[in-house]
């Protein structure tokens, strides 16, 4: 049974469910917090579980969870039957809906969401306008931004580790055509070559493996292009 508390403080949802404020129950030092500080809002202490925390002004209601020692702030909310667990964080204006999962060290921030039973992993980040959905897994290091929108797992490709940084090369789906990232480096397929050359100038490396890791960004984008072109032909 939760330690928390819960006030009598109210509010509503967009969809008129009542939420309460939270009170801190005991110490939970892996969010800062100590016994009694307020927190977020939730429909019932069946929202928070183990050492999950909800605080400021994110909302958790429905049959939505958060647990192990994830953390929901600013204005998130978790709804639906999600859940939130392992050290994820959701901030900013993200949202959790229906059967998603936020786990691992994921975090969601700006108005990033996750719906349908879409999982979000590993240190997998999403940002700005990034929506993910259906069957969808975003796992490992995967960085999705403004413009995302990923409906199905054929909606994310994931190649590497890649050149001298054992980086992956990952492309995904947006609402305008596609995008793809290779460290802090994101653009379009078309444009990887240019910057494979900008790359080739610091690989302290023989000729033949400088020439070996041109030829795998080579045949992964013509990989990237045959994916990209079955999101043109069902859009």
């Amino acid at each position: 049974m939760s330690e928390h508390v819960l006030l009598d403080e109210t509010i509503r949802t967009e969809d008129d469910v009542i939420l309460r404020r939270i009170r801190a129950g005991r110490d939970l030092p892996a969010h800062d917090v100590t016994a009694g500080d307020l927190g977020g809002w939730v429909q019932s202490l069946n929202n928070v579980e183990n050492d999950g925390w909800v605080s400021a002004d994110a909302m958790v209601f429905g049959r939505a969870t958060v647990g192990e020692r994830a953390h929901l702030t600013m204005s998130a909310q978790a709804s639906g039957q999600t859940y939130v667990g392992g050290h994820a964080i959701m901030t900013g204006q993200s949202r959790a809906t229906g059967l998603a999962v936020v786990s691992g060290n994921s975090q969601m921030r700006d108005t990033a969401e996750i719906s349908g039973g879409a999982r979000l992993s590993g240190y997998a980040q999403m940002c700005g306008n990034a929506k993910v959905g259906g069957d969808t897994l975003v796992s490992g290091r995967v960085h999705l931004s403004d413009g995302a929108e990923l409906r199905k797992m054929q909606d994310l490709l994931v190649v590497g580790p890649l050149g001298s940084a054992n980086t992956d090369l990952v492309l995904y789906r947006t609402t305008i055509g596609h995008t793809v990232r290779v460290g802090c480096w994101q653009g379009q397929i078309d444009e990887l070559a240019a910057e494979v050359d900008l790359r080739v100038k610091y690989w302290i490396r023989t000729k033949a493996t400088k020439q070996a890791w041109r030829t795998e960004y080579a045949m992964i984008a013509e990989l990237c292009r045959v994916r990209a072109a079955t999101w043109e032909v069902d859009r």
